[in-house]
């Protein structure tokens, strides 16, 4: 087997192990798969509109619709007329979502430390430059530069968040 094929197929078994376990984490504490995006965008941009959070996430509106009427049930947002939209609801985090998003990203930085934890700080930083090359590498098509959007997203939202903290 081509030293290519080996890598591609450890980095999906990690990818896999990596989601399985932040799954599995995520589920203790009520929430399901892709809820925590959503309700860490709503707690950065309060009031936000469905169809802003739709286009935002690269989610479609019925996605969208589906989750927030989940977490509307479970007690963790809250909808609100528009009042200059009556057709639009802009989302807010009760308490509890908000208590949530902070149970969720303790047990995600938990987890991050513990998978990485078994790498030297040298060899995380050259992982990182690692990581960083393939990126750029797959970088070039516009289906990998929609995913790379996105990611760089999640990455900026998650680092507002940790600003708000400061």
């Amino acid at each position: 087997m081509e030293k290519s094929t080996q890598i591609a197929l450890k980095l999906d078994r990690l990818q896999m192990l990596h989601h399985a376990c932040r799954r599995r984490a995520m589920h203790r504490i009520g929430l399901w798969r892709g809820q925590m995006p959503i309700m860490e965008y709503v707690l950065l941009h309060e009031g936000c509109t469905q169809a802003s959070l739709a286009q935002t996430l690269g989610l479609s509106a019925a996605t969208v619709a589906v989750s927030t009427k989940r977490l509307s049930r479970a007690g963790f947002l809250v909808k609100k007329s528009d009042p200059d939209n009556l057709r639009c609801n802009q989302l807010y985090l009760t308490d509890a979502g908000k208590e949530r998003v902070g149970q969720g990203k303790a047990l995600c930085a938990e987890h991050n430390r513990r998978t990485f934890g078994a790498l030297t700080e040298t060899q995380q930083e050259a992982f990182l430059d690692l990581l960083d090359r393939l990126i750029l590498s797959l970088g070039e098509s516009a289906e990998a530069e929609s995913a790379l959007e996105n990611f760089i997203l999640m990455k900026k939202l998650s680092e507002e968040e940790e600003a708000k903290d400061v």
